[in-house]
């Protein structure tokens, strides 16, 4: 797998990072491994360093949140993480790294994992800011019916379309840009589902859910679209469904919606690897 699409921060804001050369471990024993102290163990100070005992992987904490100023509302953070698996926290190179300091993102170093500044407090949870695959230093997000750019080395913003049509956009809470960094797919007044294309401008054609409620919508590698509706079974609008670039139906991919992710395995073919 792609290393942007896998690498993961966990939620105890406790990060395997590149200043250490990378360190993978993996165990081909057989059976449940179990951490020898998982009900001790305390992590090191922010900054600090440990050994996994189980796979031998060096592993930095970043954060501590109780001990973090909260920028937006005073205190102290009471927790502090990645906004969700589903995305990327790094940018291309794995030089920055965003985290959700509760209800703003801090904007991290990549190598050190020493915390650089605050994102503007416009960029949030709900509007889903997602790095650039052309560039280290753009983050994409929504604003209303805006979808907007941020340039975290200079400060600039950028309007990249508006959508008139709709009050407001949505990419559900999981979707993350497409991987050739041009394509998102979008949700219009929580019903509406479409794909944009970033280099053309163009957004291609909508399909209406109606009042049939789903919880996600997901661009896959191909730019096509995989949108996962509440109700389970094998009948339409059910399970999770895929649609083409133009959200015209394909067929079913699962039965009933889950944890997942898509990515590309050595040949090149897609793959969702999903949980339920």
């Amino acid at each position: 797998m792609r290393k942007e699409l896998v690498r993961t921060v966990v939620f105890a804001a406790i990060l395997s990072i590149g200043s250490l050369a990378p360190s993978l471990a993996q165990s081909t024993a057989g059976g449940l491994v179990v951490p020898p102290n998982y009900n001790t163990f305390q992590p090191p100070v922010a900054g600090g360093t440990y050994v996994d005992p189980a796979f031998g992987s060096t592993i930095q904490r970043v954060t501590n949140a109780l001990r973090t100023p909260d920028d937006s509302d005073g205190g102290n953070l009471t927790w502090i993480e990645n906004e969700y698996s589903a995305m990327s926290a790094f940018n291309s190179d794995n030089s920055r790294f965003i985290l959700l300091h509760q209800s703003y993102f801090g904007l991290y170093n990549g190598a050190s994992g020493v915390y650089m500044n605050d994102l503007p407090f416009e960029i949030s949870a709900s509007t889903e800011p997602r790095w650039s695959r052309k560039d280290n230093v753009t983050l994409y997000y929504h604003l209303g019916n805006q979808l907007k750019s941020y340039n975290v080395a200079t400060g600039g913003f950028g309007v990249v379309h508006t959508f008139s049509e709709y009050s407001s956009i949505s990419g559900n809470g999981e979707m993350d840009i497409s991987l050739d960094g041009d394509h998102f797919v979008y949700v219009g007044d929580n019903e509406f589902v479409f794909v944009y294309q970033i280099s053309t401008d163009t957004k291609f054609a909508v399909f209406d859910s109606g009042s049939r409620p789903f919880d996600s919508v997901y661009i896959t590698p191909n730019n096509e679209v995989i949108l996962s509706w509440y109700p389970t079974g094998s009948a339409r609008y059910t399970g999770q469904e895929l649609f083409d670039i133009n959200m015209t139906f394909l067929r079913q991919v699962g039965h009933a919606d889950g944890h997942k992710h898509l990515t590309v395995d050595t040949n090149g073919d897609e793959a969702l690897i999903w949980t339920n």
